[in-house]
C-alpha cells in the first residue's frame, strides 16, 4: 500500500502481479539456505521453491511503503546499503521518491 486505500503500480511497482509465498511451515531437516546481500536478501530462503505449495486467492496488504516518513527511510537505507544498486534497481530506488506515483484503489474481493 502507498496511501491509505492505494497500492503503488507502475514498471518498477509490479510484485502484486506475481505468486509470492508468503506462509512457510517449517521443516525439520530441510536445508534452508539464503540469498546473502546487503539489501533485498529475502524473507525466506532462496531454495524456498523446492518445497510443496499451493496457491490461494488471500491477498496481503503490505503497509511498509504507506507512510512518506518510511518510504523516505527506506530511500536512505537502499542508498546506504546499495549505493551502485547491485542488488536492485536504481531507477525504483530513486523512483521512491516520486512526488505523484500512478496509484491503484484498493478493492475488496
Amino acid at each position: 500500500m502507498w496511501a491509505e486505500g492505494y497500492y503503488r503500480e507502475d514498471a518498477y511497482w509490479r510484485a502484486h502481479h506475481y505468486y509470492r509465498p508468503f506462509m512457510v511451515r517449517y521443516i525439520p531437516g530441510f536445508r534452508y539456505e539464503w540469498h546473502e546481500t546487503p539489501q533485498h536478501c529475502g524473507r525466506f530462503p532462496k531454495n524456498i521453491t523446492e518445497l510443496r505449495a499451493v496457491t490461494s486467492d488471500l491477498r496481503v496488504k503490505h503497509l511498509g511503503w504507506m507512510k512518506p516518513v518510511d518510504r523516505l527511510a527506506k530511500y536512505y537505507r537502499y542508498k546506504k546499503l546499495d549505493p551502485q544498486g547491485r542488488y536492485g534497481i536504481m531507477e525504483q530506488y530513486l523512483s521512491i521518491l516520486d512526488p505523484k506515483p500512478n496509484l491503484v484503489a484498493w478493492t475488496e474481493q
